[in-house]
């Protein structure tokens, strides 16, 4: 009864310390994200580049760089492509090319 009961503990700390993970991983790797966001006029339509860039621990995507369409009633994104690393965002964050950070 005792190891049952021992199994039953050990399953439900690791199941409640994924979980604290799963709620608290987004926060701290939000502190490393940088957006940079450049403004060009595109005939009638204003047109946005937004760059974001990701901690280099994210093993698949260093960054994106995306394009987006505006106009009065929606945001919309044209295209998603590959981008530069997190270290770049950095230095242009230093000479003061990034707007945010969060």
């Amino acid at each position: 009864m005792k190891g049952i009961m021992r199994k039953i503990v050990a399953v439900v700390a690791v199941i409640a310390l994924v979980l604290c993970v799963i709620n608290v991983a987004p926060y701290a790797a939000s502190a490393d994200i940088a957006v940079r966001v450049g403004k060009t006029t595109y005939m009638q339509d204003d047109e946005f580049t937004a760059e974001i860039y990701f901690p280099k621990s994210y093993n698949k995507v260093a960054a994106l760089d995306m394009s987006l369409s505006y106009d009065t009633t929606k945001l919309e994104i044209v295209k998603v492509t590959p981008g530069k690393g997190l270290r770049k965002a950095r230095d242009k964050q230093v000479n003061g090319e990034v707007f945010s950070e969060n």
